[in-house]
């Protein structure tokens, strides 16, 4: 048979329903592969592998199902010719089933240039009649029809059309749409929504109280309950927000505010059963959604029940070791390279091995998530010591800079052993005297001469491994070191204050990203952002400064790390 009579024989009944335009392209692929170029087989598989939703290049509503890499598409639009659209408007007239017959004209309508009024009436009409006699295979996509049709019929400006798709859309969801079914409600309450000034009063009201009574419903049923009978506060949560939208939009506080605690009490329920860190991230989506409505107080007592839950994190946690091996020949041969030399090779070897180039550590990265790639697509939360959520790391999708950061954070972690082990051969081998270090930075302009009194207390501080007294010490003095860069390039390390009112000096992270601090290597840029500021990396400036390290901090790798950023600091000399 050709694609002709296939469709007619088995989809083209007025009676057959059940079906979608899928079913009948893999009807169509029953044909020999070389009678597929026929022109009537071409035209009726083109006209169903087209996919429905505007989502697509050519800024229409059917659309390729597939675009390459390379952004061609299948099938392509240049096979949308002026016969093929001449064959489509006679099978208009040929077929009975409405899925059949809304198809055509609806490419027709988007296609055809000068189309007249009547195939869109037809296109319409046959949408109509295919949501009434329940036609789709799918509730999903009688629902796009209907947005299609709704659009079309607010093109028309015929009031009787808009009325007509309006009781189909109200009809339709009282057939399909369950309680538990979020994306068909939803999808249906969204149509009312978006084309809210098409709808009067009493039509809002009715789809109002459809989506509250399902709210009471949903909210009713027993945590302990099977299957679509138990309570869900994700399904009350799409209810929640919807209504949320509306009550916004006519700003109606009243009912916001009792809408939204439904969702706030919703959540209390559910979380009985959740563990710790799991009721923070719902605590998290709670602060969020009343914050984002202007119901301050709620929302900071939210942020207070989030942080009492904390110490319960912490509890859940576990810790994880990789070990790994290095071979001691290999070991003892890299720490003789570091450290042998003149006092200027090893200061110089010494500071640029540690400086991560940002460049490889994203090469490493990409490898990783390539290696392990469900990992790289799952979400990082970090927590503070005392259980608190910090940062959300995304996946390596949308946030690679995040993922980078902390890829390098933990790489500064593994290559504590080998900084360590260098360092304290130089200690034991002379170079790293307090002599020698503090000779070795007293030529850096950077560097004040009554900030030298502060860093010799700080090295002094180091080499008697009294690090909590070194960090104290050493960190305001990077900072301001970094500052000076900006200011002696003739760039000003002022800002204005929020209230514009007067000025202040930029943040160490605004310091960090200026152009005068990048010129002078974007590696070590980026090393101090990570060391220092960033929030996903060590943030060791504004943990350390703002009393929120736990004490554990105080340590030789910490202070190694702050000690070879001195010696970077120290290394800038200017002509």
């Amino acid at each position: 048979m050709n694609a002709k009579e296939i469709i007619s024989t088995t989809f083209d009944n007025i009676d057959y329903k059940g079906f979608d335009e899928s079913d009948i392209v893999t009807a169509l692929y029953s044909i020999p592969e070389s009678d597929r170029s026929i022109f009537e087989n071409t035209s009726e598989l083109l006209a169903f592998q087209l996919v429905e939703g505007g989502n697509n290049e050519w800024n229409t509503y059917y659309g390729p199902f597939l675009i390459r890499a390379d952004q061609t598409c299948f099938p392509s639009k240049e096979m949308i010719t002026t016969e093929v659209l001449d064959y489509w408007e006679k099978r208009v007239d040929e077929v009975q089933n409405p899925m059949l017959k809304a198809r055509y004209s609806g490419l027709l309508v988007d296609f055809k240039q000068q189309c007249n009024g009547n195939i869109r009436t037809i296109h319409i009409q046959a949408i109509l009649d295919l949501i009434k006699g329940n036609y789709p295979k799918y509730a999903i996509n009688g629902i796009n029809k209907l947005q299609r049709a709704m659009r079309l019929a607010i093109l028309s400006k015929n009031k009787g059309t808009i009325a007509e798709v309006k009781n189909a859309i109200s009809e339709y969801e009282t057939k399909v749409a369950k309680d538990y079914d979020a994306g068909i409600w939803g999808r249906i309450f969204l149509l009312m929504f978006e084309n809210i000034k098409h709808f009067s009063e009493q039509e809002k009201t009715e789809y109002i109280d459809r989506l509250e009574g399902r709210l009471t419903t949903l909210t009713s049923k027993n945590i302990q309950g099977e299957g679509n009978d138990r309570f869900d506060p994700f399904v009350i949560e799409q209810a929640v927000d919807l209504l949320a939208q509306y009550y916004n939009k006519i700003n109606d506080r009243t009912n916001l505010q009792r809408i939204l605690n439904t969702l706030y009490d919703s959540y209390n329920k559910a979380t009985i059963q959740f563990s710790a860190m799991q009721k923070q991230m719902y605590w998290d989506k709670l602060y969020r959604i009343f914050d984002n409505y202007q119901f301050k107080e709620k929302a900071k007592k939210i942020l207070a029940e989030l942080q009492n839950s904390s110490s319960d994190v912490i509890d859940e946690m576990q810790k994880i070791e990789m070990p790994f091996e290095i071979p001691q020949e290999q070991f003892e041969e890299f720490i003789k390279e570091m450290t042998s030399g003149s006092k200027k090779e090893v200061f110089g070897k010494f500071i640029a091995h540690f400086i991560p180039n940002k460049e490889y550590q994203k090469e490493q990265l990409l490898k990783i998530s390539k290696d392990t790639p469900l990992l790289s697509l799952c979400p990082t939360q970090l927590f503070d010591y005392k259980g608190r959520p910090n940062s959300v790391v995304g996946n390596i999708e949308n946030d690679l800079e995040g993922k980078l950061v902390l890829h390098i954070s933990k790489s500064l972690n593994i290559n504590a052993l080998f900084i360590r082990a260098v360092i304290k051969e130089n200690i034991n081998n002379g170079f790293f005297s307090k002599e020698n270090i503090m000779h070795f930075i007293q030529d850096c302009p950077l560097i004040e001469i009554d900030r030298k009194a502060i860093i010799s207390k700080g090295v002094d501080a180091y080499l008697n491994e009294d690090y909590l007294t070194m960090l104290h010490l050493l960190i305001p003095q990077i900072e301001n070191a970094v500052r000076n860069i900006v200011e002696k390039s003739g760039r000003s390390s002022l800002k204005r204050q929020k209230n514009n009112n007067g000025f202040q000096l930029m943040t160490f992270d605004d310091l960090l990203i200026d152009e005068a601090v990048l010129n002078i290597g974007a590696d070590f840029a980026y090393y101090l952002r990570i060391l220092f500021t960033n929030q996903k990396g060590w943030n060791l400036r504004n943990l350390i400064c703002h009393g929120i390290s736990q004490t554990s901090l105080f340590n030789s790798m910490t202070a190694d790390r702050v000690f070879h950023a001195l010696l970077c600091i120290g290394a800038i000399k200017y002509q």
